[in-house]
């Protein structure tokens, strides 16, 4: 079980995912953090937030998300969820380069170290692909 207030800066968190709110979600962090989004390098600095979000939302058409569980403990709050995001025509996969949007549904848990006013220092991001959503007709092979 988690804190109101806890509960709260994830809906905040997931709502501004799926609405495409640079701006509120990176008011979330304190002005340093540092951020590691999968297998891709830690950022950090004032625009890592910034950095991360803008290339989500220029790669992805929508997304959606579902909190399964959450848990907090010495200024680490874990959430555990699933999500559905339409990559854009366009995006490169690998070698592959998608001529019309595809959905991939992801299941994943991040990571948030808060200071003592709640705002994000760490964000920890480990998500993996369970499926993906497309036609046939959809995937160009990159030359």
């Amino acid at each position: 079980m988690i804190s109101d207030t806890h509960q709260q800066l994830l809906q905040c968190w997931f709502q501004g995912l799926e609405q495409g709110c640079i701006d509120d979600l990176s008011q979330l962090f304190i002005r340093y953090p540092w951020i590691r989004n999968g297998g891709d390098g830690p950022m950090q600095g004032s625009d890592a937030p910034q950095r991360l979000l803008r290339e989500l939302f220029e790669r992805t058409s929508s997304r959606h998300f579902t909190i399964i569980d959450a848990a907090y403990e010495d200024r680490q709050l874990f959430v555990r969820w699933d999500g559905k995001v339409t990559l854009a025509a366009g995006f490169r996969l690998g070698s592959v380069t998608l001529s019309k949007p595809a959905i991939l549904n992801l299941r994943g848990i991040k990571r948030f170290q808060l200071d003592a006013r709640g705002r994000i220092e760490q964000l920890e991001i480990v998500h993996d692909v369970v499926s993906i959503e497309t036609d046939q007709t959809n995937v160009e092979r990159a030359a």
